[in-house]
């Protein structure tokens, strides 16, 4: 669980400052979860979300990421490919700071290039495709050896 809180934080700090519209009225840092809520993954994607809802549980208990709450905003992928890029147009519609998803390497295959286009960080804790991390340099994967040489520009 830290090794994913930590992920978040890092995710979220790859930018300098999240653009102001990121930013909510309260100044809480919007980040987007793109996972099955529905359709035949929902289940198999039930334990990410827990664990992101209680990392960024954690992570807000701590101050926040550089004294800003995380707000996390859950968006359908509907269990396809298909869905998970119309959730991340979602995203980068909604000015989101850094996205989180998917657990299913073809759904995450397609939010990257969006979130890549966009400029928007993102990670999946789950992916196991090692092409995932190739697609650019806003694509981090919490599993080190694809993106160890990322990591260690970031932090």
């Amino acid at each position: 669980m830290k090794l994913f809180a930590t992920s978040i934080l890092i995710a979220c700090m790859m930018l300098p400052c999240p653009s102001r519209s990121a930013l909510a009225a309260d100044d809480a840092i919007r980040v987007a979860a793109i996972y099955a809520l529905s359709g035949p993954a929902a289940s198999n994607q039930l334990n990410s979300l827990l664990g992101i809802r209680c990392g960024v549980k954690t992570v807000n208990a701590a101050g926040g990421v550089l004294g800003k709450r995380l707000d996390v905003i859950e968006i359908d992928n509907r269990s396809t490919p298909i869905g998970s890029k119309q959730a991340a147009e979602k995203a980068v519609a909604l000015d989101v700071a850094a996205i989180i998803g998917s657990a299913w390497s073809s759904h995450t295959f397609a939010i990257a290039p969006v979130a890549q286009k966009a400029g928007i960080p993102m990670i999946t804790n789950i992916s196991t495709h090692p092409g995932i991390t190739t697609i650019g340099d806003y694509v981090l994967s919490s599993r080190p050896v694809f993106s160890i040489g990322r990591w260690v520009r970031f932090t």
